[in-house]
């Protein structure tokens, strides 16, 4: 028996590679002014529509400075028992990249964090766990233009590695057999 997850709306491309996958997606990325704060929006994928946020960021002295606010946001396991907390994650264009926090889980919050980046996209992931090193393809969040937002901005295919959601696998009560998780592209 397959349980089929709820992520079928997004357009991640995946190309499997021994036990992880390079996945594909396009995402916003923006080169931040030095000295200069400005503000991004955070919108809900597919899988998340009411999600919706702000990201107030600013690149000082080799490091950027991310102050996000985000509201709407439900238990990540409504998207799947295996997933019990959400991930704010940094991607450079080259494709690296880099786990910033573990969100609360709360309906509304801010929080703060910085990265190395300067230039980059933000996403927010559904994880198993806070200390996973590559993002899942279970993004609910991510970076999009608003009025006003300063920097070099550009749209490119940025390229991570990363887990597509097929990992993880949970029991059955009634039989006590592994059942594979598997989600659609």
């Amino acid at each position: 028996m397959t349980l089929v997850g709820t992520v079928s709306a997004q357009t991640v491309g995946v190309a499997n590679t021994s036990q992880w996958v390079a996945a594909k997606r396009q995402v916003l990325a923006v080169k931040y002014n030095e000295n200069k704060q400005t503000t991004v929006t955070m919108s809900g994928t597919a899988i998340a529509p009411r999600v919706m946020g702000k990201a107030d960021v600013e690149y000082k002295k080799g490091r950027t400075n991310v102050r996000l606010e985000m509201e709407s946001f439900e238990n990540p396991q409504s998207l799947g028992a295996f997933y019990t907390t959400y991930v704010l994650w940094a991607v450079a264009p080259e494709g690296q990249a880099e786990n910033l926090m573990a969100l609360p889980i709360q309906k509304n919050f801010k929080i703060e964090s910085t990265t190395k980046f300067q230039t980059f996209g933000l996403i927010i992931t559904a994880e198993p766990h806070s200390m996973v090193e590559l993002p899942s393809s279970v993004i609910v969040a991510e970076n999009t233009l608003r009025k006003g937002t300063e920097g070099q901005i550009t749209t490119s295919k940025i390229e991570y590695s990363g887990d597509p959601g097929t990992f993880y696998a949970i029991f059955s009560p009634n039989s006590r057999q592994q059942m594979p998780i598997t989600t659609r592209r």
